[in-house]
């Protein structure tokens, strides 16, 4: 069976909220059901924590930029381990993996993560190492990850 993306079934979620509440006539309208409303919910939070997750690329390439280093491209296997390790880090608490990854955890934006990230210098060697050219970045529960190739 093939695989839906998230936005594909955002988007069939909301078609079928959109027709049941825009029928014709008040009798016709039928109430969303619940389980509707929380798979809508469900990824629009999803959605919600990915469009953060590359927020946070944007903002360390637009550095990159200002320090004439090259932009990292985005990874989806490096963003699937972030995200992996961030929640793994939820269940078992705060610990340092590999050494091509930067932790950080208290906030929800990729803002608070850059930030945490650049005022700290080894995580900053890390954003801005000329010889990464990939990056992913994952966020579960407030703990973010970094992973670099």
């Amino acid at each position: 069976m093939k695989k839906l993306s998230l936005i594909t079934l955002s988007c069939v979620l909301g078609t079928l909220v959109f027709c049941e509440l825009t029928a014709a006539s008040e009798s016709q309208r039928k109430p969303v059901p619940p389980l509707v409303s929380q798979a809508v919910r469900a990824v629009q939070t999803v959605l919600d924590v990915a469009e953060e997750e590359l927020r946070c690329l944007q903002l360390v390439n637009e550095e990159r930029i200002r320090r004439k280093l090259p932009v990292l491209e985005y990874d989806a296997t490096l963003a699937t381990a972030s995200r992996n390790w961030s929640a793994t880090m939820t269940r078992a608490g705060f610990k340092h993996g590999s050494g091509r990854e930067i932790i950080a955890r208290g906030g929800h934006s990729a803002i608070f993560a850059y930030r945490i990230w650049m005022n700290s210098p080894p995580h900053r060697a890390q954003l801005l190492n000329p010889n990464y050219t990939a990056t992913g970045f994952g966020m579960v529960n407030g703990f973010w990850t970094g992973r670099f190739r």
